[in-house]
């Protein structure tokens, strides 16, 4: 339950805060209200997404070259997307092909909508959305038990005596003992994880089983081919690789996680690196470290700024000195990690899943 909402200019208001000397308390009410989690998460969509379109503008106006789709191949039995061999011959085909207003509109509708280029050449080798809808279904139920399970223990901290997770752990009767802290510090670092990658993935399944709705009535409608694209299910593949399976911190992000955002990361950090690095000399290799840096960099920035954003109301006498930008120390520290690993995992034992990369 959230108070009610009160004018910031109030009579009421402005005597208090005057009265008690509390100049910044009134800036405050007169720029932020609170603002229930059903306001922060539409939030959060709509600025995530428009926040994508303008930086895949920038892209757009910024690139020199073209855009070209690519078809799915079937591999074993699986329809996938995989690098185009012959890729001259797949640019002049689609170059000479005839161009309408029609056309014109359903491209540049793909082309917005396409959040990971699936479609086009210079998108990611992945096996197309090959589930049934009983089989959306049923993903969308075993990930919503660990989903529970993590719900659960972070609305006992946040409702606990404290609001600790150590505090939680307490009134479930879990005994007081030197390691408590760590441990229930731990296992709610560890459900706030969970509770992200279920979330997302409920989301995108929610999306998944709306255009495939929308997909149906188009078949039945016999809309054209090219309106059909742009709701075909198999575009819309899960966006997790099964996280909790990768072996290293490099296949956590380039495969486990999803990579939604990743084109975008790649456009704000990795290609301006590029074009710094070519110009100051810079070895193949350096650049590729620049890319590595500079995409994790976008990734800690905007990360930082929807966390500020939403944890935070805004606020013109913000004490930045108690601002810690928990995100960015984050995603900074994975490109050391990247780094470090290969010569810490070989002396991990084999038996906890050690020994390779």
């Amino acid at each position: 339950m959230y108070p009610e909402l009160t004018s910031p200019f109030s009579s009421s208001n402005i005597t208090r805060n005057f009265s008690q000397g509390n100049v910044a308390t009134l800036s405050v009410q007169t720029f932020s209200a609170p603002t229930g989690p059903a306001n922060i998460f539409k939030d959060m969509c709509l600025g995530g997404f428009f926040l994508c379109m303008a930086i895949r503008s920038l892209e757009w106006g910024f690139s020199k070259g073209s855009y070209y789709t690519r078809p799915l191949v079937e591999v074993d039995g699986i329809k996938r997307w995989e690098k185009v061999k012959d890729i001259d011959e797949t640019h002049r085909k689609q170059e000479e092909e005839p161009c309408n207003v029609f056309k014109l509109a359903t491209w540049t509708l793909l082309q917005l909508f396409s959040l990971r280029g699936l479609q086009f050449t210079y998108g990611p080798g992945i096996a197309a959305n090959n589930q049934s809808t009983f089989g959306l279904l049923w993903r969308m139920f075993r990930v919503n038990i660990p989903l529970t399970a993590a719900l659960s223990f972070l609305i006992l901290t946040r409702d606990s005596s404290l609001g600790t997770p150590e505090s939680a752990l307490l009134s479930l009767d879990v005994p007081n003992f030197p390691g408590l802290k760590l441990l229930s510090e731990g296992l709610h670092i560890t459900c706030f994880g969970i509770w992200v990658a279920c979330t997302l993935d409920n989301m995108y399944n929610i999306l998944t089983l709306f255009v495939t709705c929308i997909h149906k009535m188009a078949v039945l409608s016999n809309c054209p081919q090219a309106l059909l694209e742009l709701c075909d299910p198999k575009y819309f593949p899960s966006i997790f690789n099964s996280p909790h399976k990768s072996d290293s911190i490099a296949h956590f992000w380039s495969k486990g996680w999803h990579t939604v955002p990743q084109r975008m990361f790649l456009t704000t950090g990795g290609k301006p690196m590029v074009w710094i690095m070519k110009r100051l000399g810079a070895s193949e290799r350096v650049q590729r470290l620049a890319v590595m840096f500079g995409v994790f960099a976008s990734s800690a920035v905007i990360h930082e700024y929807v966390s500020f954003s939403v944890a935070r109301r805004w606020n013109p006498s913000l004490e930045l000195t108690t601002w810690y930008p928990a995100s960015i120390v984050y995603f900074m520290l994975q490109p050391f990690a990247i780094l470090v690993e290969p010569f810490v995992i070989p002396l991990i034992p084999k038996r906890i899943g050690g020994g390779m990369l």
